[in-house]
């Protein structure tokens, strides 16, 4: 998906509850957290709307734990994760896995990461927050195909029976 995170979710916003945006004073607060300069892009986003809300039978097919699942974009709870320097957990799936955006040090958004701790794996999602809400958005609109489902109960399994190639969390 091409074009910034608030492009995106302006794209498919028609079939979510968008949640306000942020004040400055807001942003200031959120900013103060992470470790670097929050990106413009994120910036203009989060004055955009602060996350979204969509019906959870339309999101996780296989997630049946309330009505509806709410995404945020200055995070969704805690993750307890001290492989990354500093997570921020957009989407939640309810039974204590997460979608996580990677903050580097210079407070650049990079990578979208699923972190699930059943099996214990870190998969990517998504190369960017852009990207992860095409995919997200786009199964509010009945996508038949589902990569956040695919990653959640068959990757993950897959990779932690499978990849003959693991490595502890100390060299990743």
């Amino acid at each position: 998906m091409n074009g910034t995170p608030k492009q995106t979710l302006e794209k498919f916003s028609s079939r979510v509850t968008l949640n306000p945006g942020l004040s400055e004073e807001e942003i200031a607060r959120f900013q103060a957290q992470l470790p670097g300069a929050l990106p413009l892009k994120i910036r203009e986003l989060l004055v955009y709307s602060s996350g979204f809300e969509v019906a959870s039978e339309q999101l996780l097919k296989s997630r049946r734990v309330g009505d509806t699942t709410r995404v945020l974009f200055t995070g969704s709870g805690g993750v307890g994760l001290s492989i990354l320097p500093c997570p921020v957990a957009l989407l939640g799936d309810g039974c204590g896995n997460f979608w996580v955006v990677d903050v580097n040090p210079s407070g650049a958004w990079g990578v979208i990461l699923f972190v699930c701790h059943d099996p214990p794996v870190i998969a990517l999602q998504a190369g960017d927050l852009a990207d992860f809400l095409g995919q997200v958005l786009r199964l509010a609109g009945s996508d038949p195909e589902d990569p956040l489902d695919y990653l959640r109960n068959e990757a993950t399994t897959r990779i932690w029976k499978d990849d003959r190639w693991p490595m502890p969390p100390s060299t990743a």
